[in-house]
């Protein structure tokens, strides 16, 4: 609707312009219907009994907002929008959840009702309303919409999930140690924990530390001062030719593994809340007194384990 100024001296700006549209005649009748009809299909989704997460999932369905190889394209986040399932059609929502050849059957014996093959030139939206006529049926649409979307996902994230674990402990080579660090923050005791493992090129633990230290002003300064630690601790022990790895992604250049690769190294910065006094250098050799069992880096995670709920239960 263009602006003429009809109003003298008024200076044009989005609120004018919204109430000139909303005292249109012409407009009010030409939006009015349609309106209505997205009113009524929102007030059926959100009164489905169904998890929240569906009735979420419908909505970014029908905003576009569901992460298709189309909108990933669109954002350079990929370079092709092929569908992976079919590599016939690109991929956006209505094809995913519905056009697809390979997801043809899976609607087929509820849902055999609505022409396939026109439904998947439309839009998304559109089948839900045409679903909406039969609300007997809508839930089920719902449910199963979403278990398509997420196997789509699972076929095409297995490579990615693959990548990402690839990264595991591994010993050093011979005549090498490898030292693994970390460190954690205990706001709540106004302190902080820094945990260090030195293991063999066998995996068996030489020496370990857990020591307690006054809280840092970020969590980003106690993962470098646990980098400093294992350092230190390399001099201190004697261990010069070695090889440092820990979790943290900013704090250092050393060798950075997953959480769950650094776990030894974790778990004794943790322990560091319990740690009396400050310093612990002989915790690997009160388990092997205990035991009288070779150190490994299993054995000493579940020596910490226990150490740990042992301590919490009394």
């Amino acid at each position: 609707m263009p602006w003429f100024g009809q109003l003298k001296g008024v200076v044009f700006s989005v609120k004018i312009g919204y109430k000139s549209l909303c005292e249109d005649p012409q407009a009010r009748e030409s939006d009015s219907e349609s309106a209505e009809v997205h009113r009524s299909m929102w007030k059926d989704v959100w009164r489905l009994n169904v998890l929240v997460k569906i009735k979420h999932f419908l909505w970014k369905s029908c905003t576009n907002l569901l992460p298709t190889k189309e909108n990933l394209l669109k954002k350079t986040i990929i370079s092709e929008n092929v569908c992976h399932l079919c590599s016939e059609h690109l991929e956006d929502v209505i094809h995913a959840m519905w056009g697809c050849t390979k997801v043809r059957q899976v609607w087929q014996r509820s849902f055999g009702w609505l022409d396939h093959n026109l439904i998947a030139e439309g839009s998304f939206p559109n089948l839900v309303r045409l679903v909406q006529t039969k609300p007997s049926v809508f839930p089920l649409f719902a449910v199963m919409a979403w278990a398509v979307w997420h196997h789509c996902l699972r076929q095409r994230l297995p490579l990615a999930r693959s990548v990402v674990g690839a990264i595991k402990w591994r010993p050093p080579s011979e005549n090498v140690v490898k030292i693994n660090f970390d460190g954690a923050l205990f706001r709540e005791l106004d302190c902080a924990g820094l945990g260090v493992v030195i293991c063999n090129s066998e995996g068996l633990v030489l020496v370990a530390l857990s020591e307690k230290i006054m809280k840092p002003q970020t969590a980003e300064l106690v993962e470098i001062l646990a980098a400093r630690r294992a350092v230190l601790f390399s001099i201190e022990t004697g261990f010069h030719n070695s090889v440092f790895e820990g979790d943290s992604t900013s704090s250092c250049s050393f060798s950075n593994v997953g959480r769950q690769d650094n776990a030894v190294a974790h778990a004794l910065a943790q322990r560091a809340r319990l740690s009396v006094p400050l310093k612990d250098w002989t915790l690997a050799c009160r388990y092997a007194e205990d035991t009288e069992d070779v150190i490994d880096v299993s054995g000493l995670m579940t020596y910490l384990l226990v150490c740990s709920s042992s301590s919490k239960s009394t």
